[in-house]
């Protein structure tokens, strides 16, 4: 690399710059009297934003996902009331079938509550996405609520203390124009109602 005076009669800058600079400066003037310059310009103007540390940016992507997830989750917790005690099932599109992984969390999740037939009332509520018309999620969502309630009844739950609502596409609790929103439609709700004597 071979370092030579600056030619810039304005002085600013380096007093001495590579070879390879020069050459990047020559192109540059090259370019501008071919009439390309003027793009080159505004890339040229692009470069000189100060470049932040890393973790800058980091934190920016922390505080977007923080939004993103708040946003997401909002309406659920707008729904829920401070007593009622929620777990949700997730179902693949177009689905009812439920995992061994998610049937083993449900049995976990009931044994963790004490007295749970004598202080609780169940209730499902079971939702879809929007795709395949409203006749087919409606039965859908009755075929997903009916396979939640067969696990219950398993553990075993008295079916007479097992309430179904079955929303299908309606009332969505998530926005269905995005693919998150969607997943997130495709589920039934086992929530225990506190019971008030």
């Amino acid at each position: 690399m071979t370092l030579i005076p600056n030619p810039s009669p304005e002085g600013e800058g380096n007093a001495l710059i590579t070879t390879g600079a020069l050459c990047a400066k020559r192109r540059f003037a090259l370019l501008q009297e071919s009439g390309r310059g003027e793009v080159k310009d505004n890339v040229k103007n692009l470069q000189t934003f100060p470049k932040l540390p890393p973790f800058y940016y980091l934190h920016f992507m922390r505080f977007l996902s923080a939004i993103l997830f708040s946003f997401l989750t909002l309406p659920a917790v707008a729904q829920q009331s401070k007593d009622e005690i929620r777990m949700s099932i997730f179902f693949g599109g177009g689905s009812y079938y439920i995992s061994e992984d998610q049937v083993e969390k449900l049995n976990h999740w009931l044994d963790s509550i004490p007295n749970l037939l004598e202080k609780y009332e169940i209730q499902l509520i079971s939702h879809t996405d929007p795709i395949g018309g409203k006749e087919y999620n409606e039965w859908l969502s009755k075929m997903r609520s009916g396979a939640v309630q067969g696990i219950l009844i398993q553990y075993p739950i008295p079916e007479h203390k097992i309430k179904i609502k079955d929303w299908g596409l309606e009332n969505a609790v998530y926005r269905n124009d995005t693919w998150q929103g969607m997943q997130m439609n495709r589920r039934v709700d086992v929530i225990l109602y506190p019971i008030v004597f």
